[in-house]
């Protein structure tokens, strides 16, 4: 059986950039691997994959990008937040003649309260 590249190249290894998702994440066994690695780089918001206390106890810098997907996630949420006021999937599926469920296609929104109670980053994004 062939060797991961990581495995039998460790010893050339200073950086990890990774997606910071489960399958491509930085577990203590991977640090253990790259004995001269000084940084592990996400290109992603979270690090939940990363063993930060692996890293922390060698001296690895870990980093992410905090705050890169708060307009997407914002639009998103817009996005959802109008489907329920206006289910134009549901239009959509009438349209290509999918089946329904019985009901109106849309509810009337005045006088309705709609937004999110959140502090997150996104959701930020969305009052703007």
């Amino acid at each position: 059986m062939r060797q991961p590249f990581w495995l039998s190249r460790g010893a050339d290894i200073d950086m990890l950039v990774t997606s910071g998702n489960a399958v491509m994440g930085a577990p203590a066994a991977l640090i253990a691997a790259l004995p001269n690695l000084k940084a592990i780089c996400s290109n992603g918001v979270g690090y939940d994959s990363i063993d930060t206390e692996a890293a922390r106890s060698r001296g690895i810098v870990v980093t992410n990008t905090p705050e890169v997907l708060n307009d997407c996630v914002a639009d998103l949420g817009m996005a959802l937040l109008l489907d329920v006021a206006r289910p134009h999937q549901r239009g959509r599926s009438l349209h290509t003649r999918r089946s329904l469920d019985a009901g109106p296609l849309s509810a009337e929104q005045q006088n309705r309260w709609q937004g999110c109670a959140v502090s997150s980053g996104w959701a930020i994004s969305v009052r703007r």
